[in-house]
């Protein structure tokens, strides 16, 4: 005898058309923005609102349900679509810091490269060029070497030369002469 009985639904019309049913209507009472709170609780809700509550009311609060549904994906999609633009831009933007990252890193490690090359030459005593590090401010001040190809300076004029290259290297990389004190 359950199966026969149907209550009779009201209609509902399309909100395109211009007319929206009084269920959908009270759904302005639904506060969209208390799900969001983290003390909201779902089981609380739901048994306060279906206490007592008629078949009208069940009705009423799923269609405000349904209508909070819809209007929380329209806000998503408009969201997204809003902030495709600067996702797209910041996207580049990380794209152009790696690639800065990975030409900074380059110049670190000839940087710390140099600086050891430096060293050795400066603890050996030998001014000769190695691993393709060439001293062009020695030939350029007129220092000549010997018969071995070795340079004849002392430790002093090395480690001044040191201190020079070191000098305009720290210089040419941006920021990064200020940071670094050039110690001998």
């Amino acid at each position: 005898m359950a199966e026969e009985y149907r209550p009779s639904l009201p209609r509902r019309s399309s909100p395109s058309k211009g007319r929206e049913p009084e269920s959908v209507k009270k759904t302005s009472n639904l506060e969209i923005s208390r799900f969001a709170d983290e003390s909201f609780h779902p089981e609380e809700f739901v048994a306060a609102k279906l206490t007592g509550g008629t078949e009208d009311s069940v009705r009423i609060l799923h269609a405000s349900l349904a209508e909070g549904k819809a209007l929380a994906a329209a806000d998503l999609q408009r969201n997204v679509h809003r902030n495709y633009n600067e996702f797209v831009v910041i996207s580049k933007e990380i794209s152009q810091l790696e690639s800065d990252l990975l030409v900074l890193r380059g110049l670190l490690n000839e940087l710390k490269d140099l600086n050891e090359s430096l060293k050795d030459r400066e603890q050996y005593g030998s001014a000769r060029p190695q691993d393709g590090v060439a001293m062009e401010s020695t030939v350029l001040d007129g220092k000549l070497g010997d018969s071995n190809g070795q340079l004849t300076t002392s430790a002093n004029e090395l480690s001044e030369m040191r201190k020079a290259i070191l000098a305009e290297v720290y210089e040419n990389v941006e920021g990064l002469g200020a940071s670094y004190i050039i110690t001998s």
